[in-house]
């Protein structure tokens, strides 16, 4: 039969099998922080309580932007395997889009102000609770992906936007 370019001729492919179950952990919302990495050099944890970060921002400073239902993300290494590791995040809101800061430098919790390397952020509202929301995660796995580090944490969920 001549195919005419409106469709595939032939068998239909079989969808290729899932070995590790990701598929069935996103379709039944069993995706967690511990899910989106197969790494054992590396943990991540919510809304953990950065103290060494806590200091004193200056009031002066020019704010990137405003983050709402925002939480704390700890990367930490824990194996002696790995170089030490222990980076905060923020990741929250940015009007409507979802944001995932660099890592943090200070944070101001009196004046509800984070720093990263080259800017300032204002912590806007009350921070969100330790229920990640599914596309919370995948942006989560997509920005440590679009920054390289996906392959040395063991993302399992390439996402695309």
């Amino acid at each position: 039969m001549k195919n005419n370019g409106s469709r595939p001729q032939g068998p239909v492919p079989q969808a290729r099998q899932n070995d590790d179950g990701t598929f069935e952990a996103l379709r039944d919302g069993r995706v967690d922080l511990d899910f989106l990495t197969t790494s054992p050099h590396f943990a991540l944890t919510l809304n953990a309580r950065p103290e060494a970060l806590f200091g004193r921002i200056e009031r002066d400073v020019v704010i990137k932007a405003d983050i709402r239902d925002w939480r704390f993300l700890r990367l930490k290494s824990v194996t002696p395997d790995v170089p030490a590791t222990d980076r905060h995040f923020l990741i929250g809101y940015r009007g409507n889009d979802l944001y995932m800061t660099s890592h943090l430098k200070i944070i101001d919790l009196e004046q509800h102000l984070v720093r990263t390397a080259n800017s300032h952020y204002r912590l806007a509202g009350d921070p969100g609770d330790d229920n990640l929301p599914i596309h919370l995660l995948l942006h989560i796995s997509w920005c440590f992906d679009n920054w390289g580090w996906g392959k040395t944490l063991g993302t399992r969920l390439q996402v695309f936007y």
